[in-house]
């Protein structure tokens, strides 16, 4: 009975897998294969499997191909797997010469083995390859961030709409009603009630910040422009978070740290356009209210952490819409959130979207992103957004951006840029 061993991760099976298995199943009578486990993938290629260990092999197996499937050695380079099974021939493919080059260096101090070892020739390399699957799907991803992206800044636009179609109370309780119907069926499973740690009491205090931002979220938008809106929320909160976070105590502080955060606050002053030079300052009505907003914003990304330390996301999610609803109801019934005929069908439109595609779909769209990229490289989307938010502004509502908001907001941009992408001090 001749045993045949191939290595891989087996992420994608594609026409190239296929056929490495096939040309090493017609080898022999037996092909074992071993498939790299999720935290081997991490440390070999700096990233997470697109699926997991349990889906790779569920989808390996299917294939007829393997009789046997062995997850890999923990510790890589001891070759126990290869002791336990014993196979007379060990295929590689044409690209797996780091591994080639230790299997040989092991086998060297083998007296009583000595499997032949097979590298076969790969199948339209061009088309049918890992790395020519990665690229797809890097791609993939980077216009499924983009989109993400573009659906956020998109919630200033609708905003503004929907800001004079009811009260704010009776729009807040609404758009976080429509927001905990995807995360309902999760309320069926074992212990979805559960809390742990200090989870609760930090998603309760997320859901009362959720509640002030979109407050003052809506109430600025019914006194100024959605993109300085947009503007001044998505450069200012991240700023005001890395000030609350990032900032070791009892440590100096990073000079790119500290210099992007002062660079920020200059922003921050351009983006509340200072009337000492001569800008229209808080006279202006929504600027209050848009800063107001960023700082409940970051608070509310400092307890989501926190609560998140604790329990799954997707519990998260349930708790924070269903307390934000809870929240904001007794706001709401003064103004008869359940008087229907007073709600157009523009206002559940836009509250649907609101909740549904940006709420949803682009804040799922991100942490797909964030778990395939790395958050490093997810997070750098996020500067994308204010721009994004002026440009939809400027072409859905004919907002024309002010001076101050330019300067400001590209001064944050750098900023944040600064913060983001800044290398430790060594000293």
């Amino acid at each position: 009975m001749k045993k045949v061993m191939v290595f891989g991760t087996f992420d994608t099976l594609h026409k190239g897998h296929l056929f490495f298995l096939t040309r090493a199943a017609g080898l022999g009578d037996e092909l074992t294969a071993v498939v790299a486990r999720d935290r081997t993938v991490g440390e070999l290629k700096g990233r997470t499997p697109y699926h997991n260990f349990n889906s790779r092999v569920a989808k390996l197996r299917k294939t007829g191909l393997v009789r046997d499937i062995l997850p890999s050695d923990k510790d890589r380079g001891s070759w126990g797997v290869i002791q336990s099974v014993r196979p007379q021939i060990i295929c590689l493919g044409h690209d797996q010469h780091l591994m080639e080059e230790s299997l040989r260096e092991w086998l060297t101090t083998q007296e009583d083995y000595s499997p032949e070892i097979v590298i076969l020739p790969p199948f339209k390399r061009q088309k049918y390859s890992s790395t020519a699957e990665r690229k797809r799907r890097g791609v993939m991803l980077y216009l499924l961030m983009i989109l993400s992206m573009v659906l956020m800044a998109s919630s200033w636009i609708s905003g503004k709409y929907v800001s004079s179609e009811a009260p704010f109370p009776v729009l807040v309780f609404w758009r976080f009603c429509f927001s905990l119907l995807p995360f309902l069926p999760f309320t069926l499973k074992k212990d979805a009630f559960r809390f742990h740690g200090g989870s609760s009491a930090y998603t309760l205090l997320s859901a009362l910040f959720l509640v002030l931002f979109n407050l003052l979220f809506f109430a600025g938008l019914s006194r100024g422009a959605a993109g300085k809106g947009g503007v001044i929320v998505t450069t200012l909160n991240p700023l005001i978070t890395a000030a609350l976070v990032l900032i070791p105590r009892g440590k100096k502080p990073e000079k790119a740290l500290l210099t992007g955060l002062a660079l920020g606050l200059i922003g921050g002053i351009l983006l509340s356009e200072p009337e000492f030079l001569g800008g229209e300052g808080m006279k202006s009505g929504a600027v209050p209210y848009f800063l107001a907003a960023a700082f409940c914003w970051a608070l509310l990304t400092v307890f989501s952490g926190k609560a998140q330390e604790h329990i799954g996301l997707r519990r998260y999610n349930l708790f924070l819409y269903l307390f934000a609803s809870l929240l904001s109801l007794p706001l709401a019934l003064p103004h008869h959130p359940f008087d229907f005929t007073r709600l157009t069908p523009g206002f559940w439109i836009n509250i649907i979207y609101l909740a549904l595609v940006v709420s949803s779909l682009a804040t799922s769209l991100y942490f797909l992103g964030t778990r395939k990229l790395g958050a490093h490289r997810a997070g750098s989307f996020t500067l994308l957004i204010p721009f994004l938010a002026l440009f939809l502004s400027w072409f859905f509502l004919g907002e024309i951006p002010r001076l101050f908001t330019l300067a400001g907001g590209t001064l944050s941009l750098g900023a944040l840029y600064l913060i983001n992408f800044r290398k430790k001090d060594n000293s």
